[in-house]
């Protein structure tokens, strides 16, 4: 693929001469064409990320796919919901203003980025969903967390499932593997032989605290810290 950062300068105007002097970051007329499901998008070939460019690059002396419409680069592993969620996300930090996303949409905008290596969007979409994350269900959340590769979400998810007074479930035991129920349940067991002080959580504005899953508080570290200590609960995405 050519290079991004060089612009695509128009060399022909109806009058047959260029009329003006090209900007270097502002006149870039060339895009990215990706193709999922029969659906085709295309994304400003200097917006994209360094991964994205890398997928359409071509090791023969063929044009590489994604150049042109007609040859857009085909994904597999994301759909088109997913994509138009991330392209959402994407224009409303052009234009200002939050994206109308739901839970679904907001996850699939973050899976997105993580595949094609947005970076910047994918930490701001974390950070717009992390109010969200928190109320979820342990293995909802862990889903998630795997799936979108973000491991603070993880150890929330596996901090729930160490605090919560209930046991664990067959079916939460058959899903988390056998190494995962061990080492969560040897948590469980610190914590019921040696309580933790109570979350200090997060003091709003006006004073009064709420509990925060993964606060960095001394009693939920101490949790944390246990958890970042068990293997099977720390393996590599």
């Amino acid at each position: 693929m050519s290079d991004p950062t060089v612009p695509d300068l128009p060399t022909e105007r109806p009058s047959g001469r260029l009329q003006g002097l090209p900007h270097p970051d502002y006149c870039d007329r060339r895009n990215l064409f990706l193709q999922i499901d029969g659906t085709i998008y295309s994304i400003p070939l200097r917006l994209t990320s360094e991964h994205l460019a890398d997928l359409a690059k071509g090791d023969g002396p063929d044009t590489p796919p994604g150049e042109s419409v007609n040859d857009p680069l085909h994904l597999e592993s994301i759909s088109r919901h997913e994509m138009e969620s991330f392209l959402d996300v994407m224009n409303a930090s052009w234009i200002g203003g939050r994206p109308r996303l739901g839970e679904k949409g907001w996850a699939g905008a973050l899976y997105t980025a993580t595949k094609l290596g947005f970076h910047a969007y994918r930490e701001s979409i974390t950070n717009e969903m992390e109010s969200t994350v928190r109320k979820l269900e342990a293995l909802e959340m862990l889903g998630l967390a795997v799936r979108c590769q973000v491991k603070d979400w993880r150890s929330w998810a596996f901090q729930k499932l160490c605090e919560r007074s209930g046991p664990l479930t067959g079916d939460e035991g058959q899903k988390l593997g056998v190494e995962a129920t061990v080492s969560i349940c040897g948590i469980r067991e610190k914590l019921a032989r040696k309580p933790k002080f109570p979350c200090k959580g997060h003091q709003c504005w006006w004073g009064v605290r709420k509990d925060m899953l993964g606060c960095q508080c001394t009693s939920c570290s101490y949790v944390l810290d246990m958890i970042k200590a068990e293997k099977p609960l720390n393996l590599e995405f």
